[in-house]
């Protein structure tokens, strides 16, 4: 699970340190949000570090966004989540780690784009040649990734699922 609480803007580095264990807590509740909205697919948090959720139709990886989609056209993909030991991040850590989905979750939009590993990372590396990368610090390391357009990945998008807000809190 990965998290962010507003769009990269980093340009040549780091404005802000963010803060590990406050991330966790949004990605918590963003997992919380998943695990209701997806009862269907029965997701399991999953013990192992490698993904967050097995379900009856495989393993997810959830990348939560806070920020609604309005202020940004983008999605923030890591690519390393530790640059200075090049430990990889994103949809490449999935796919080292055989994950079958990799989910990019909106909260305030409630909107999920569900995306299958293998062509994600071919569009990704495609465009990436024509992206700036950003990082982000955090207080023990940073998370190197790229700006990419969300129409640019539309071809590769598995699945799309926009919810209605709940009417009984998560």
């Amino acid at each position: 699970m990965t998290t962010n609480n507003s769009p990269a803007k980093q340009a040549n580095g780091p404005d802000r340190v963010f803060d590990f264990t406050e991330q966790m807590k949004s990605g918590d509740a963003g997992e919380r949000l998943f695990a209701k909205a997806y009862s269907n697919i029965r997701p399991v948090k999953s013990a192992d570090l490698r993904f967050d959720f097995s379900t009856n139709i495989g393993s997810v990886e959830l990348k939560t966004d806070l920020y609604p989609m309005s202020q940004t056209k983008n999605f923030f993909m890591e690519r390393y989540g530790d640059m200075n030991a090049k430990k990889s991040g994103g949809p490449w850590r999935s796919h080292e780690d055989k994950v079958d989905f990799f989910v990019y979750f909106y909260t305030s939009d409630l909107t999920f784009f569900w995306f299958k590993i293998p062509e994600l990372m071919a569009v990704i590396d495609s465009l990436t040649n024509k992206r700036r990368e950003r990082w982000i610090k955090n207080k023990a390391w940073t998370t190197l990734g790229y700006v990419i357009p969300r129409d640019e990945l539309l071809s590769v998008t598995y699945q799309t699922d926009v919810f209605p807000a709940p009417t009984d809190p998560f």
